[in-house]
């Protein structure tokens, strides 16, 4: 028998794909991304979430995060993710702050399911702060 769960070293490759809502100076968008997750034990794990907004308005993140798994039910984790990265909103670099919650679950050795609701906000570089909350569904492929 195998372990379905992730272990140190291990790491996914994940397609993400949700809507944005605007809470303050953007507008709502469908988002869709990538991401990457390398475990490193101890619960915690890095990784680097990059995305596109699709709407009339363009917007690009690539933000480096941190992962806290809190919670194990079965196979399945739930994790708290915090980020800084940089951002693009039409013409304007931006420093973005992500925070937020989320679970995944493996499906089987190779494959995993992945939700995340996260917060996003760019303090510098843009005109006001733009703010949204994104709900972002992934499928990956887990490596060993």
């Amino acid at each position: 028998m195998t372990a379905v769960h992730a272990g140190p070293g291990d790491y996914s490759l994940r397609a993400k794909l949700g809507p944005s809502f605007s809470l303050n100076d953007w507008e709502d968008q469908l988002r869709v991304g990538a991401d990457f997750d390398y475990d490193l034990g101890y619960s915690m794990g890095i990784g680097f979430l990059t995305a596109f907004g699709v709407s009339s308005e363009f917007r690009f993140q690539m933000i480096p995060t941190f992962r806290y798994d809190f919670l194990y039910i079965g196979p399945g984790s739930f994790h708290g993710l915090a980020g800084i990265g940089y951002g693009r909103f039409n013409r304007q670099n931006s420093m973005d702050i992500r925070t937020g919650l989320g679970m995944t679950l493996p499906l089987g050795e190779r494959y995993e399911v992945n939700s995340d609701v996260n917060f996003f906000f760019s303090p510098v570089g843009t005109a006001g702060t733009p703010v949204t909350l994104d709900w972002l569904i992934a499928f990956g492929f887990k490596f060993n």
